[in-house]
């Protein structure tokens, strides 16, 4: 994560297909997605568990996927 190469695609594509998605800052270099509602920021490695466990269990983390799924129709279609 400290460099972050790949890890962009890596968090589009979790984005494609409408994933609850916890990504960290560096992931989302170059891209240009809302962060709220569509996926759930971590700032550092210390703040990562807290957005997993809110991703498993909160009742609009599918929402939040899907938010961010439309973001990426939008921009990439």
């Amino acid at each position: 994560m400290w460099i972050a190469r790949g890890i962009q695609n890596k968090a589009l594509e979790a984005i494609a297909i409408a994933k609850p998605t916890v990504v960290m800052p560096q992931a989302l270099e170059g891209i240009d997605l809302p962060k709220e509602p569509t996926l759930y920021l971590a700032e550092d490695a210390q703040d990562f568990a807290k957005p997993c466990i809110n991703a498993l269990t909160e009742d609009q983390a599918a929402l939040r996927g899907a938010h961010a799924r439309q973001w990426a129709q939008d921009q990439y279609s």
